[in-house]
């Protein structure tokens, strides 16, 4: 009799966490919903434009991937697409029984002002410390507090050191808690997820950092050039 009470307790509180969680994530789609209403853009449960086969960094992590709760649309005279990525990484224990991590970010797609080589810029994490001390540098700009506080990587070094001149190495230090990925034609700024309303600081980081692109920029690297 008791065990039999211990399994339909089980049972009800399976079914009660199931239903907590259901109306939970009905609350997050009303939220993004009226997000996007608020920002004037478009919004999707799903992704309609397979944006993690976009070739950034960030898309390759993990076991598996994914991106939902899309918004687009046109603000301030740009192409501004939102929207959150996931991915896992999946383990083993010694029984065979698998697990997965995950994580999870909050991005922000714009269009670059040229086609871009493969570019990074991050904060300067632990383990990217201790490579410093080690000596394994990344591309090295003339200011020491930058570089201690920023590491850039990019395809083309030069491309780099048009791009962080002392204007964007200014703005990136008044912002480090973004990161920054550029490839081809777009820019992916990102950091880690957020609620749906906090998404419009995330779009506000990538106008930012786009409003700061140098025009050297352009001028070297434009289609032709």
């Amino acid at each position: 009799m008791a065990i039999g009470l211990v399994i339909a307790l089980g049972v009800v509180l399976v079914i009660l966490v199931g239903v907590a969680a259901y109306y939970a994530q009905k609350r997050r789609i009303r939220l993004w919903q009226q997000t996007a209403a608020s920002l004037g853009l478009q919004y999707s449960t799903k992704d309609p434009f397979g944006l993690v086969d976009m070739p950034f960094d960030l898309f390759s992590r993990g076991d598996g991937r994914g991106t939902e709760n899309v918004l687009w649309g046109t603000k301030d005279g740009l192409d501004v697409k939102a929207f959150e990525f996931w991915y896992y990484e999946q383990s083993s224990d010694a029984q065979g029984h698998t697990s997965r991590s995950y994580e999870h970010f909050s991005c922000v797609l714009l269009p670059a002002p040229v086609v871009c080589p493969h570019t990074s810029i991050s904060p300067e994490g632990f383990f990217s410390r201790i490579g410093r001390a080690l000596g394994f540098h990344d591309i090295e700009f003339e200011s020491e507090d930058f570089n201690k506080a920023m590491k850039v990587k990019s395809a083309e070094p030069k491309f780099a050191t048009y791009l962080v001149d002392p204007q964007m190495m200014e703005w990136l230090l008044a912002n480090k808690g973004w990161q920054f990925e550029l490839s081809d034609r777009s820019v992916l700024t990102y950091c880690k997820r957020v609620k749906p309303p906090e998404i419009a600081t995330v779009i506000a980081a990538a106008q930012g950092f786009h409003q700061h692109i140098p025009r050297v920029v352009d001028e070297t690297y434009k289609e032709g050039s």
